[in-house]
């Protein structure tokens, strides 16, 4: 009885993270990421080629928003590159790398 319990809570989460409306607009977010690409003068050559809503999970990652790059550049940290962007749901950011 307690699987069975635990299976409907687990499912009533994904469904429910599932089928709210993000806090930041995918036109937000894309806003966000064009605002940073000009302000690093970076929107004459690079531009956003996707964007993905990633929805709260059970390892507890809160709901965000991924903008990947059309183009890789080697990012502050010494053998990285940066690919993109990782937008919260309150406008904060921080640059994905790899």
């Amino acid at each position: 009885m307690k699987h069975l319990l635990f299976a409907f809570i687990a499912f009533s989460l994904i469904t429910s993270t599932a089928l709210a409306k993000p806090t930041v607009s995918a036109a937000d977010a894309a806003a966000i990421a064009q605002n940073d690409l000009a302000s690093r003068q970076l929107d004459g050559r690079v531009y956003v080629t996707e964007m993905v809503l990633k929805t709260k999970t059970l390892s507890g990652q809160p709901e965000h928003w991924e903008v990947y790059w059309s183009e890789r550049w080697d990012a502050k940290t010494k053998g990285k590159k940066e690919f993109g962007l990782k937008i919260m749901m309150d406008g904060s950011y921080q640059r994905l790398v790899r």
